[in-house]
């Protein structure tokens, strides 16, 4: 049995989305809508699950119920067919976040510097626009929660 992919996403500058041996990750990467949700994810997620309903408001919010879940469904089993199954962890059926094990983000990093005073390692991380070019025209709930996510970012 092989390991799991270690995974690295790049969102403070160009995304990127890479194996720690440096491929690129195109399967997720040309999809905007499942980099914007591993984005999301890893930036909400990083010590802690991230209920369904919230993904819900955030990317299927003009949807309907039972077709949210289902577009839900189908992007989280798309996630996991490109990055592996262990990569998204679930709680009952309710809550799901990444495997910080196996996801690395800069943004979470730049925040856990920023928290340590390690002024050097969060400038360092710091390689241009959040999330620049990580765009869901008419996706209010992400449009929102990307600026929030800049102007947060940018403040720190």
């Amino acid at each position: 049995m092989s390991s799991p992919q270690k995974i690295r996403l790049q969102v403070l500058g160009p995304l990127e989305l890479r194996t720690v041996e440096g491929n690129q990750i195109l399967s997720v990467l040309h999809r905007p809508q499942l980099l914007a949700l591993l984005a999301y994810l890893a930036m909400e997620s990083p010590h802690g699950f991230v209920r369904r309903s919230s993904l819900l408001t955030v990317f299927w919010p003009e949807s309907d119920g039972s077709h949210a879940r289902g577009s839900l469904r189908k992007a989280l089993f798309q996630l996991r067919a490109s990055l592996g199954e262990e990569v998204l962890l679930a709680r009952e059926a309710d809550e799901v976040r990444l495997n910080a094990d196996l996801v690395w983000c800069d943004a979470v990093a730049f925040r856990e510097a920023c928290r340590e005073g390690d002024l050097e390692r969060a400038l360092a991380l710091w390689v241009g626009d959040p999330l620049g070019g990580l765009d869901l025209p008419g996706v209010g709930g992400f449009e929102e929660w990307r600026e929030e996510q800049r102007s947060r970012l940018q403040r720190q």
